[in-house]
């Protein structure tokens, strides 16, 4: 599919096909902040789309060709495929037709752009960061791959001149941005099927460091640096837990979250205090406090707003209570991400529903997977969420099931999600954790169990 025509410029009205999921239902406000009218499909309705629809987006529930006549632009996500019915209109009727990806990095343009990038902790991350830039009063301008709770939109154009993005290695359209700050988090294999390899992978992110400004600077996780070569023309800065230019040491697990000492060129800054649970988020939140520093914070200041950041939604998120046992959604899903989630809770006590998310990943980590979640009380399997992507033989969640009793795990695969519910609310013991994980709906299990008879957060 044609990532962009030979002009970069939208024109209203602009249709984005995919407007349900974050990335898209994000560039949809983005898109109105500038004065575009927008409209856009999805396949079912979400908790975007109703969010949309609630400020006048137009939004239609399913995919038809007449969705476009009266689109003069058409913006598509990742999840699209080239026989999609509103794509092939757009060629009929010879729209410009452009990849979100690129219409991020066109925008970016517009910015001094700071580029959140990496397998693991963007949205995190990224949503620190915007958190602490937006009650500074440096920018109030992001774009997240999640909603900061208490935020009623994951992504906001602002007048400020620096701006916050959260990036996609997963199609390779990180390398559509030029970031005056780069942020890698992490690198990991994920999306292998996509680069053909961890070679290529790690290539890809070498490009995206490489398209750095030169007056700017790359921030990357230390362990991160001996994984790809960085350029040497850009000033780099390092962080880490116990490592790194911008270091937290001595952390302590204390009443709602982390406290940790931070250093900062081997000078201490002191205590400091994040209300989110584990070291990963910790060393998630190190960027930010750094580039609110540098771009003007006071520390005392910056250390009381990061007290106060309240999370993100579907990160260690609380659901509610039920019959004395404690709900909890995240949306892990890598192995990486999963045994980083469960050190956070003591494993005897959880019981994990885990909804793989697409075949392609599912086929290649199924292993991983299995070795992540062992040592849970229970493992409740769902199908997996294909993501758009066509099942691949041996890759489901059957497989995972054999794997798991074969080291001993105790589970079950439940259908459908209804299942799941029925199956937990009639085994659900005083002071167990349940823990949903992945990045497809398996978010619903807690909150229609919940809405069975126990109490929402």
């Amino acid at each position: 599919m044609e990532d962009h025509p030979k002009s970069p410029e939208l024109i209203s009205p602009v249709h984005l096909v995919g407007i349900g999921g974050v990335g898209m239902s994000g560039l949809a406000w983005l898109l109105k902040d500038l004065g575009y009218t927008v409209q856009g499909s999805d396949k079912e309705d979400s908790i975007y789309t109703h969010k949309l629809k609630k400020v006048g987006f137009k939004i239609f529930i399913g995919h038809h060709k007449k969705h476009v006549e009266e689109a003069k632009s058409v913006v598509y996500s990742q999840a699209i495929k080239e026989d999609n019915p509103e794509i092939k209109r757009a060629k009929e009727l010879s729209l410009p037709i452009f990849h979100r990806g690129w219409i991020l990095a066109h925008l970016a343009k517009k910015k001094k752009s700071i580029v959140v990038a990496g397998s693991h902790g963007k949205t995190t991350t990224t949503a620190i960061l915007s958190y602490l830039l937006h009650h500074l009063g440096v920018s109030s301008s992001y774009y997240i791959g999640g909603t900061i709770k208490g935020w009623e939109r994951n992504a906001c154009w602002d007048i400020n001149k620096i701006m916050v993005f959260e990036s996609d290695e997963s199609d390779a359209s990180f390398l559509y941005f030029h970031p005056w700050i780069s942020i890698v988090t992490s690198l990991d294999d994920d999306h292998l099927p996509f680069y053909g390899g961890m070679d290529k992978l790690k290539f890809a992110f070498e490009k995206f460091l490489r398209n750095t400004c030169s007056e700017g600077m790359v921030i990357i996780e230390t362990r991160t640096t001996s994984k790809i070569s960085i350029p040497s023309s850009t000033k780099v800065v390092t962080y880490g837990i116990g490592d790194g230019e911008v270091m937290a040491t001595s952390l302590k697990n204390v009443q709602g979250g982390v406290s940790f000492v931070l250093k900062i060129n081997n000078k201490n800054m002191g205590r400091w205090f994040l209300p989110l649970p584990g070291e990963h988020n910790v060393e998630n939140s190190l960027p930010g406090i750094y580039l609110a520093l540098y771009l003007g914070g006071e520390v005392s200041q910056v250390r009381k707003i990061l007290s106060k950041f309240p999370g993100v939604k579907r990160r260690i998120e609380k659901v509610g209570d039920i019959k004395g046992a404690t709900i909890y959604d995240d949306y892990a899903h890598h192995p990486t991400e999963i045994k980083r989630i469960l050190g956070v809770f003591p494993s005897h006590r959880v019981r994990v529903v885990f909804q793989p998310h697409r075949y392609s990943r599912f086929s290649y980590l199924k292993k991983e997977f299995a070795n992540a979640l062992k040592g849970v009380r229970e493992v409740v399997l769902l199908p997996v969420f294909s993501a758009g992507e066509k099942p691949i033989p041996g890759a489901d969640s059957y497989s995972l099931l054999s794997l798991l009793k074969s080291l001993g795990v105790k589970c079950c695969y439940c259908q459908t999600i209804q299942q799941a519910i029925e199956y937990l609310h009639s085994s659900i013991k005083n002071r167990e954790i349940i823990l949903t994980l992945g990045a497809g709906d398996v978010w619903k299990v807690g909150k229609l169990l919940i809405s069975q008879g126990g109490e929402e957060e």
